[in-house]
């Protein structure tokens, strides 16, 4: 039997101020349209619904450098003997403010087209979910540094690993992290059956 009606009825509260707002957080396919709905009706009003244009509108650039001044020291320790951190400061050295609006407009459009998928219930090793990992693959090998299969597979499971990953996808749907690393180590695994394991061009 459908919980809908009681998952609308839990979130009205029968009108008291502590209820009929908020967000409803469901998995994919269980209803959240559909408790909506049921909530808009109870109200007699109308939800408002985050548009595409602001949630994938990306980051603000003067926010992005304070982030990689934050971070930059935990990089540094991490990662800072490697040739990938050492070619990535390299290239981003000269980047403009344009170049970065750049960037965050191919990775904001990639992230939704995944989020979409997503949305639709694609299965992960779907053909089209791959089409987006591997231009995302490419797109960090182009803009940022050699990036090898193995530390394409590391980077993926860091976004179910490391908390503010993770925060950053679920913003976009519940559950879109552990897809996307999901996705990547499909990609991953079958480039290095392909490849042999070599990095795939």
């Amino acid at each position: 039997m459908s919980k809908r009606p009681e998952a609308a009825d839990l979130f009205h509260v029968n009108g008291e101020t502590r209820g009929g707002h908020g967000v409803i957080v469901l998995p994919c396919g269980a209803g959240k349209t559909i408790v909506g709905m049921a909530v808009m009706e109870k109200l007699q009003t109308e939800t408002t619904k985050m548009e595409d244009k602001a949630m994938f509108s990306g980051f603000d650039y003067d926010k992005m450098l304070e982030e990689q001044k934050q971070y930059q020291a935990e990089v540094k320790e991490r990662w800072g003997n490697s040739d990938a951190y050492k070619i990535s400061k390299e290239r981003t050295k000269k980047y403009t403010k344009e170049d970065w609006e750049r960037i965050n407009k191919i990775q904001m459009n990639n992230l939704k087209e995944l989020c979409r998928l997503y949305n639709a219930n694609v299965p992960h090793d779907d053909a089209g979910v791959q089409a987006v990992v591997e231009k995302s693959h490419k797109f960090i090998q182009d803009t940022f540094y050699p990036c090898t299969l193995e530390m394409f597979s590391a980077l993926g499971n860091m976004y179910v690993t490391d908390g503010r990953f993770t925060v950053y996808y679920e913003k976009f749907a519940p559950g879109l992290a552990a897809y996307y690393n999901e996705a990547i180590q499909h990609f991953c695994k079958g480039s290095s059956l392909v490849d042999n394991g070599c990095q795939k061009d």
